[in-house]
């Protein structure tokens, strides 16, 4: 807890992330932002060639031919930084509408 936060401040927080997250769930231009982020980075690490070892399971993308691969090449939890990092970065660039 940050200097001068109470328990009710960070509660208040987690509620309203609660909501901003949940709003982000049910637009799809917003997870469109975050896939193809996700999308990209997988394009990425599989053009360089790089993988997590010592994983059981994860992301995987097609090779650049459309052929199969078993290598992984994200687990979830980086694709999920991956995805959010790029909507709140859309969000921060995307002017407010008036009503």
């Amino acid at each position: 807890m940050t200097t001068g936060q109470t328990i009710e401040d960070r509660e208040t927080g987690h509620q309203i992330a609660s909501v901003v997250l949940r709003q982000i769930a049910d637009d799809n231009s917003l997870l469109e932002v975050g896939r193809k982020a996700i999308e990209d980075a997988l394009i990425d690490w599989r053009n360089r060639r790089l993988s997590c070892l010592q994983r059981n399971n994860g992301l995987v993308i097609r090779e650049a031919d459309g052929g199969e691969s078993s290598m992984i090449r994200h687990g979830p939890e980086y694709a999920m930084r991956i995805g959010i990092r790029a909507i709140a970065d859309h969000l921060a660039r995307t002017p407010v509408k008036e009503s």
